[in-house]
C-alpha cells in the first residue's frame, strides 16, 4: 500500500519543507533553522528601517503553526498574510499561488482545506466551534480493495469472528481494512466531506479504538440525515454498519453526547429513538449525574424522546438485525424507561449472566 501521512496538521517535517521553500522563493537572507523551537530565523522580509539583517536577522517563522513574526519592525500573521506582503496580491491570489508553486493540491489534505483549516485554527475565539479539517477522500482507496471477514462472516478456519455486517453497507460506508497495520479503518463524511476515520485494531483481545488528529466526534454524528423525520441514535458506527440497510441509525462515538450534537439530533423532529449501550455509561448518558443533565432532559424539550428496552448486554451492533428491528418497534417513551432490572442476557447465547457476556 502507498505510504501517506494523515494530517489533520501535516507533519512538521512537511511544514519545515514548505517554510524553508517559501522563504528561499522570496529571497530571505540568513537562514537558520531552531529545530528546538520549530522555528526559522531569517532576515525580514516585510519591515523596514532595521539594522543590517545578514548579521542580526530580526524575523522568525514558526514552521509548526506557520506563523511569521519580527522583532525588529513588529509585523507579524499567518502564511497567507505573509504571501500577500511580500507578493502584493490578495489572499485568493495568495492560496493559487502557492497551490501552483507547491504543487502539494494532491496530497491527503488538499492545500486548499489545509490553508482554510489554519484560518479557522489560528483566529478561533472562545465559544466557537473550533474547525472541521477535511482530507482527500482518495487516501481510502488503498484500503478498500479488500472487506476484511472480522466485518462480516468471519473466518472459523482462522478463529476470526465476524460481526455480521452485510457487505453492501461495508461498502456504501467505506469501511477498508489497511493490510500493513491490522486495523479495520472507518471514514466519518460529514456534509460530503471525508473529516477523518477511527482506526480499530484487530490484533487478538483489544478492541482500542483510535481516530485521526482533531476527529470532530463532539460536534458531527456518523452517518447522520437532518432530513429524517425519525432516527435511532446509537454509541458505535459499527452499530450503524450493521443495521443500515433496515433502521435509520446515527452514532454519536461513544457515550459521551455534546450539546451540539443534541442540537443536531434534535432535526429529529418526529422522534429520537436511542438505543445506548447496556452498561453504567450507556445508562449514566440517558439519565445524567448531578448538575449534568442526562440526554432526556435535555433533548426533550426539542422532540419526542424514545429509548429502546433491550434485555442484553453490550449494544446493537451484538444482536441480528431482525431483532433489532423488533426491538426498536418496542421502543417505550423516555418518561417511563429504568435502568434494566436484574441480569441482562448475552447476545449471543441468550442466557442472563449478571456481569457481562457468557465465556462462549
Amino acid at each position: 500500500m502507498a505510504a501517506v501521512f494523515e494530517p489533520t496538521l501535516l507533519p512538521l517535517h512537511v511544514k519545515e519543507q514548505l517554510a524553508l521553500a517559501l522563504l528561499e522563493e522570496f529571497g530571505a537572507i540568513s537562514v537558520r533553522v531552531r529545530s528546538s523551537r520549530q522555528e526559522i530565523i531569517h532576515g525580514c522580509l516585510v519591515g523596514a528601517g532595521h539594522t543590517d539583517q545578514s548579521r542580526n536577522p530580526s524575523a522568525s517563522f514558526n514552521y509548526e503553526k506557520l506563523t511569521y513574526k519580527c522583532l525588529g519592525c513588529q509585523a507579524k500573521g499567518g502564511i497567507l498574510w505573509l504571501i500577500c506582503r511580500v507578493r502584493g496580491c490578495s489572499s485568493q491570489e495568495a492560496r493559487e499561488w502557492l497551490a501552483k508553486e507547491t504543487g502539494t493540491g494532491g496530497n491527503v489534505m488538499s492545500l486548499k482545506a489545509l490553508l482554510e483549516y489554519y484560518d479557522a485554527l489560528y483566529t478561533h475565539t472562545p465559544g466557537k466551534l473550533p474547525p472541521i479539517p477535511t482530507f482527500e477522500a482518495s487516501v481510502l482507496t488503498p484500503w478498500l480493495e479488500i472487506v476484511h471477514p472480522w466485518l462480516t462472516t468471519g473466518v472459523e478456519d482462522l478463529n476470526i469472528p465476524g460481526r455480521g455486517i452485510p457487505e453492501q453497507n461495508v461498502r456504501d460506508l467505506k469501511i477498508g481494512w489497511n493490510s500493513v497495520a491490522n486495523e479495520i479503518i472507518i471514514p466519518h463524511f460529514w456534509k460530503g466531506d471525508l473529516v477523518g476515520w477511527q482506526r480499530r485494531a484487530l490484533a487478538y483481545g483489544t478492541s482500542k479504538y483510535e481516530s485521526t488528529g482533531d476527529f470532530p466526534k463532539e460536534q458531527t454524528l456518523y452517518d447522520y440525515d437532518p432530513k429524517r423525520g425519525t432516527a435511532i441514535i446509537c454509541e458505535s458506527p459499527l452499530s450503524v454498519a450493521k443495521h443500515r440497510h433496515a433502521l435509520p441509525f446515527e452514532a454519536t462515538f461513544g457515550a459521551d453526547v455534546t450539546d451540539r450534537q443534541i442540537s443536531l439530533i434534535s432535526a429529529h423532529y418526529e422522534k429520537c429513538i436511542f438505543w445506548m449501550d447496556n452498561d453504567q455509561a450507556g445508562w449514566r448518558a440517558l439519565e445524567g449525574i448531578r448538575d449534568s443533565p442526562g440526554i432526556i432532559d435535555r433533548l426533550s424539550p426539542y422532540c419526542p424522546v424514545w429509548i429502546v428496552p433491550s434485555p442484553f448486554w453490550g449494544g446493537p451492533d451484538d444482536v441480528e438485525t431482525s431483532v433489532a428491528e423488533h426491538l426498536v418497534s418496542m421502543a417505550i417513551p423516555a418518561a417511563a424507561w429504568q435502568r434494566p432490572a436484574g441480569a441482562l442476557y448475552c447476545p449471543r447465547c441468550h442466557i442472563a449472566h449478571s456481569k457481562g457476556r457468557c465465556p462462549s
